[in-house]
């Protein structure tokens, strides 16, 4: 969603929109994508618990895996 901040001294159109700053994208090393790529050909969705063990495994957090 796209906000518009309100600044009545400023006509509408020449207001920037909001948007929430972009992530950072991780940077995986090589044995790290070798993992995640083989977790990914036996179960395209990880999720719950064998999310966790594999964030753990790879020293990551669950969401930037």
């Amino acid at each position: 969603m796209v906000c518009f901040e309100t600044r009545p001294d400023i006509p509408g159109f020449l207001l920037q929109p909001f948007r929430k700053p972009k992530r950072i994208r991780t940077a995986f090393s090589p044995s790290q994508l070798l993992k995640l790529e083989h977790a990914f050909e036996k179960n395209h969705y990880v999720v719950g618990a064998e999310r966790k063990q594999l964030a753990q495994s790879l020293s990551l957090t669950e969401t930037q895996r």
